[in-house]
């Protein structure tokens, strides 16, 4: 594992947040655990989880269009206020664009209308990055200072539209915070896999126990996410 990475000891405590406003659990399907927001597999396929579990986790083949595509009465429910929160496997090292959760509304990203939100690792290094797009700017909430290696990791990336703060949690450890004000959000056509943004394409990601809330998550919440058994 990643020295970085290492820095982020883990902590105890917490209980697990079941208010989810939708939670994929990827046993062979992209159906929302509540019932509300299954997705539709555009490609994806289901791979080994961080368990060993044969078909209990989403992949993305590198190079592709893969994705797993989430129903608009999803992006109704949401509020500007939200906190995502899933494990990642990278298998893909150097390639731009490597995103796996994206939402786009109509327009480019930085003129009148194009609002956006993507969650990747960086095009140019290895760290993962929140980016807000409103309808003039572009905010990247991230740090070179965390390296992120190829191991299943679990993050948190979290927005409070009130207070204006965004946060990234890896391993159930805060990795990065910033106030960025508020930013009005719109999600659009929502995607796991396949990077909405610019048509950017999959790059091998893995991804397990999927949640959305449309909430922040607070330390003991995102610590129980992140000890999670598969």
């Amino acid at each position: 594992m990643n020295s970085k990475m290492l820095l982020l000891s883990k902590k105890k405590g917490g209980v697990t947040p079941t208010d989810y406003l939708a939670y994929y659990k990827f046993r062979n399907n992209a159906n929302d655990e509540t019932g509300n927001y299954n997705g539709t597999i555009d490609g994806a396929t289901f791979v080994n989880d961080r368990g060993g579990t044969p078909n209990s986790a989403a992949a993305f083949g590198v190079g592709t269009t893969d994705a797993i595509n989430l129903p608009s009465n999803l992006r109704d429910e949401l509020t500007s206020t939200f906190s995502i929160s899933a494990w990642v496997k990278r298998n893909q090292n150097g390639v731009n664009g490597r995103q796996f959760f994206g939402g786009r509304s109509a327009g480019t990203p930085t003129s009148a209308g194009g609002v956006n939100l993507l969650f990747a690792f960086s095009s140019d290094n290895n760290y993962p990055v929140l980016t807000l797009y409103d309808s003039v700017n572009r905010i990247d909430i991230g740090t070179s200072s965390i390296d992120v290696d190829s191991e299943w990791h679990h993050y948190t990336f979290q927005y409070n539209s009130v207070t204006g703060l965004a946060e990234i949690y890896i391993d159930g450890n805060l990795g990065y915070s910033d106030n960025i004000g508020s930013i009005i959000i719109d999600w659009g056509t929502k995607a796991i896999g396949f990077g909405e943004q610019n048509g950017r394409l999959a790059n091998g990601e893995y991804l397990d126990d999927f949640f959305i809330f449309n909430r922040i998550l607070d330390e003991g919440e995102i610590l129980a996410l992140s000890a999670m058994t598969a």
